[in-house]
């Protein structure tokens, strides 16, 4: 049997970043509680543990806040 991979995708209701184990089918937020099917859904990427998602999150984070003396593009 194969080791378990993790997805890490946006939830389509608050867009926040959440992990799933690739094959599974419905996921839901943790923070807003969305059901998100998850057939087709855009993969912001993949990890080998659920420590390692965890980790490419914060830099997703990272990347996507403005910087200090930056505005946020809307």
């Amino acid at each position: 049997m194969g080791k378990t991979r993790y997805l890490i995708f946006p939830c389509v209701a608050c867009g926040r970043p959440a992990i799933c184990r690739e094959g599974q089918k419905i996921k839901v937020c943790p923070f807003c509680g969305a059901k998100t099917k998850l057939a087709g859904v855009r993969c912001l990427g993949r990890a080998s543990s659920p420590r390692e998602a965890k980790e490419l999150i914060s830099r997703l984070k990272l990347q996507a806040s403005p910087r200090k003396g930056e505005r946020r593009r809307v």
